[in-house]
């Protein structure tokens, strides 16, 4: 019980101040302007019961002053709390008295009890605490699914796996005649037949059912928050131009060096959409505090090399659409001003940080 309510006040923006050996307390604080507001978590279940020390308000007041005391430009005052997690609130409520501040947490019944002689109110740790205790395993599973929806990013993932099964319907969409036909971009004949529409229409293409799969997973990872932090129309701008232009740069590799190949799929958008975020994020690397930064570089890394030693793989796509990505966040997201609006919004920092956990 404890580590799920530290992680919901995590979530919600407190920090980690101190915790102990044995995990029976764990202290969290959060910074405001009128001071540093702070609870200690107190498991006094089990066998945490004859390992915990008896907590007073001097205790609760140097934990407070130990954590401020690395903050002093920010803190002018403090305001402490214990939340104490039992089994027997009756016993728990005795040991205690009223000598500090504190809730108790019913962990059988997942109530919080807060009595008449103890604060009603502190910041926003009444709703974070109540929301946990009484949140179903169900209802935890859709708000993480939620974090990955997105209408656009969305609509996108679906028009590809649209045309896919279109490949399907009429015709083997794997031989390459079809491909040919239904648009993918090919070397040979994009100049000569004047087949410039196959720019376009070669991102929403996918030779096989593998192909699809592991782009449309790419793609729904770091969409969503690609989409908060650039808004739906230039989210939409930096797909097309990251897909049109990655499928350029490979088309002219590939006629410098006399390669009859066929090019198709979302890689060079997806790649650019990669590049985007990790630019922006890193942009921002001050506003959004939960960021897992090396994650998100490692992840780009991946799908920047993956397939380079792969016959069939197009990976200058993927190379070319992480450099273009970066190129277009520079100028859809703007530089070199950090923009105040949807990278400080709580949505961006919750979702983002949320997908690297």
């Amino acid at each position: 019980m404890l580590v799920k309510l530290e992680n919901a006040l995590i979530e919600a923006g407190y920090l980690r101040g101190e915790s102990d050996e044995n995990h029976t307390y764990s202290v969290l604080f959060k910074l405001t302007k009128i001071g540093m507001f702070y609870l200690c978590l107190l498991d006094d279940t089990g066998s945490n019961i004859a390992k915990r020390e008896t907590f007073t308000r001097d205790r609760l007041k140097e934990m407070g002053d130990r954590i401020a005391g690395q903050y002093p430009q920010y803190v002018r005052d403090t305001f402490g709390l214990l939340v104490v997690m039992t089994a027997d609130s009756s016993a728990s409520r005795q040991k205690l008295g009223e000598e500090v501040p504190f809730w108790i947490v019913d962990v059988h019944k997942k109530n919080l009890m807060i009595y008449d002689d103890q604060p009603g109110t502190f910041l926003d740790a009444r709703s974070i605490i109540e929301s946990r205790l009484t949140a179903s395993p169900w209802k935890n599973l859709f708000k993480q699914l939620k974090i990955l929806l997105s209408p656009v990013n969305i609509g996108l993932i679906l028009g590809c796996v649209g045309v896919f099964i279109l490949q399907k319907i009429f015709g083997n969409g794997e031989e390459i005649g079809k491909l040919e036909q239904i648009g993918a971009m090919h070397s040979r004949t994009f100049f000569e037949n004047r087949e410039y529409w196959t720019a376009l229409t070669h991102i929403f293409l996918h030779g096989s059912f593998q192909h699809l799969f592991f782009n449309m997973v790419t793609q729904l990872y770091v969409g969503k928050p690609l989409e908060v932090l650039l808004g739906k129309v230039k989210f939409v701008l930096l797909y097309l131009l990251s897909g049109i232009g990655a499928g350029m740069i490979s088309l002219a590799m590939y006629i410098h060096s006399g390669e009859n190949v066929y090019s198709l799929g979302a890689s060079g958008a997806i790649s650019g959409m990669c590049g985007a975020l990790l630019c922006i994020l890193w942009l921002n690397r001050k506003r959004l505090q939960k960021v897992p930064y090396f994650r998100y570089l490692i992840f780009l890394g991946i799908v920047v090399t993956n397939g380079i030693n792969t016959p069939g793989v197009n990976w200058v796509a993927h190379a070319s659409g992480a450099g273009l990505g970066i190129v277009l966040a520079l100028l859809l997201y703007g530089i070199p001003k950090l923009r105040k609006g949807k990278a400080d919004s709580a949505e961006a920092n919750e979702q983002i940080g949320n997908l690297g956990a």
